[in-house]
């Protein structure tokens, strides 16, 4: 408790700190899965080209200069400030002796006080062969970096030999399969992940063994795992479907703990961090910490930080605390560890998950009348494809075949394909096996499976797209304007494998919106991808 109470001393009333107030089945066997053993050093793949039909539009991009970075940390706190735009909003952070593992817009960045920060993964990287899609999530097992693929592989790096390789394969797959795994973490040598589709949880270790338990149907967002009197013991964060506040949950050899009961409402959560004797919470969207009794979920403290963050790390004994927010990792309570650090590489463009330009979009509507966001993170952008070795970058919105489609935005239409012509079966198949050949999703066969599609430029430089359509609006042409609820086209199937199966088949609108070269909800947590959609559409 040294570091948070230490904290909210310190900051006086700059913080506002309180203290607390006043039998399932056994867990499912899973099959052993083989190990790819493998251990290559990742290396760059040629970036795919995009096929357009029309010349991308002009976009705005953020900087791309890197003036000298000021470091503004809180009082009594340290700081390690880097570049403008090196990593902007951080989705995982860990530590292995003094190198902090950062993960921010894809990449995998190491940080010291010593050394420019280094890239060590990012899209499109191979390792033992296999195409790195997005990474998602990281912890540390010992002395190795494990990183969490978007696809589902989990990827081991060895910080002594700085290789890669890979540690649980989650390829190739049946064409039905849709499991999605959105947070990963360890406990001694055990790995930890949970499924955000079928709803279990998965232990697994380094010969390939795994075990699973059941977890209740809810939207996930972070795991945290140790080992007590040689047993696992798991502490999930969730937010159960339909509710504002999220739910934190302790299973013991798989079993719910009923004695655990957190006496805090949690709103907006992140991330779990256990430590010997605290399990930390953030929530709140990175704005509040708070500490938690490990057996009973007493809330121990509690405080509103003073910066803005998105990720955060603490030592197993207690010893260090540090928080990451834009360009700069906080060191709570060592104000000695202030610094600047140049060099890297910064985030290149508009960046899709900085929160000041999500929070630009707001004002767009649903596309089809009646619809809501999509109740299934398999549906949402950022969700893995696994029949194409590729990623989701749009919404789902699932309506009867031949409802209207309605412009999201006032915009300029920069692409209809009011010529389309369904593909054959051999067409679908000759797709499918390029895509496995190649190990991803090239944006040519992705475009393929969009079918019949419009886009749209709108005035902020956003790009709307809505595919699988049945049918175009009579007379909609190029360079056309349109209407904020203007129909555009109707919802179909085209270019989905199930249009093989008749024009009806699991028909639904695709929808996506675009800044520069990413789609929105690209880098984001799939709790965060969610929440900016539900604020963003209306």
């Amino acid at each position: 408790m040294k570091r948070l109470s230490s904290l909210c001393l310190l900051l006086g009333l700059l913080l506002s700190c309180t203290s607390p107030a006043a039998t399932p089945a056994p867990p499912p066997t899973i099959p052993t899965v083989a190990q790819a053993t493998a251990v290559l050093t990742a290396t760059p793949s040629p970036t795919a080209v995009p096929s357009a039909t029309l010349p991308p539009p002009t976009v705005t991009q953020s900087p791309t200069a890197t003036p000298q970075p000021v470091c503004d940390t809180p009082a009594a706190w340290g700081g390690w400030c880097f570049e403008t735009n090196l990593f902007v909003h951080p989705i995982a952070l860990t530590a292995i002796d003094d190198v902090f593992y950062l993960l921010d817009g894809g990449r995998v960045l190491a940080l010291t006080a010593t050394a420019p920060p280094q890239t060590l993964l990012r899209p499109q990287d191979t390792i033992g062969g296999t195409v790195v899609i997005e990474p998602l999530d990281l912890t540390a097992v010992g002395r190795e970096l494990l990183v969490l693929d978007r696809a589902g592989d989990v990827y081991r790096y060895d910080t002594q030999t700085q290789q890669w390789a890979i540690d649980r394969y989650d390829r190739l797959i049946e064409e039905t399969s849709s499991h999605y795994f959105v947070a990963l973490t360890t406990a001694a040598e055990s790995r930890f992940l949970i499924e955000a589709s079928y709803y279990y949880g998965i232990r697994y270790e380094a010969d390939g063994t795994e075990a699973g338990w059941t977890l209740p149907e809810a939207y996930y967002i972070d795991v945290a795992a140790d080992r007590e009197d040689e047993q696992s013991v798991a502490y999930v964060l969730t937010r159960p479907f339909g509710a504002a506040a999220d739910q934190l949950t302790r299973f013991y050899r798989g079993q719910p703990d009923k004695q655990f009961i957190p006496a805090l409402e949690i709103r907006q959560g992140r991330e779990l961090v256990l430590t010997d004797n605290i399990l930390w919470l953030l929530d709140q969207a990175g704005q509040r910490l708070t500490a938690l009794n490990r057996q009973n979920g007493q809330v121990l403290e509690q405080v509103t930080l003073p910066v803005a963050i998105s990720s955060f790390w603490a030592a197993a004994d207690g010893s260090q605390l540090i928080l990451a927010g834009r360009d700069t990792l906080y060191f709570v309570d060592e104000p000695a560890q202030n610094r600047v650090i140049s060099g890297g590489e910064p985030f290149s463009g508009r960046a899709p998950h900085d929160p000041a330009v999500l929070a630009s979009l707001t004002g767009l509507l649903i596309p089809t009348s009646g619809a809501a966001i999509a109740d299934r993170d398999l549906r949402m952008p950022g969700a893995p494809r696994h029949y194409r070795l590729g990623v989701h970058e749009g919404v789902d919105f699932y309506w009867s075949p031949g409802k209207a489609v309605l412009a999201t935005a006032a915009g300029t239409v920069i692409r209809a394909e009011t010529a389309y012509q369904p593909p054959s079966e051999q067409a679908f198949a000759n797709q499918r096996a390029e895509a496995r050949e190649v190990g991803y999703t090239p944006e040519d066969i992705l475009d393929f499976y969009r079918g019949r599609q419009v886009w749209l430029e709108h005035d902020n430089g956003l790009i709307s797209r809505y595919a699988h359509l049945s049918a175009i609006a009579d007379g909609l042409t190029v360079g056309q304007p349109v209407a904020a609820g203007e129909i555009i086209g109707e919802v179909g199937n085209s270019g989905s494998p199930a249009s093989l199966e008749g024009p009806t088949a699991d028909a639904h609108l695709h929808f996506e919106l675009w800044l520069g070269d990413y789609y929105v909800g690209q880098f984001l947590r799939p709790i965060e991808t969610r929440e900016w959609l539900a604020q963003i559409l209306e």
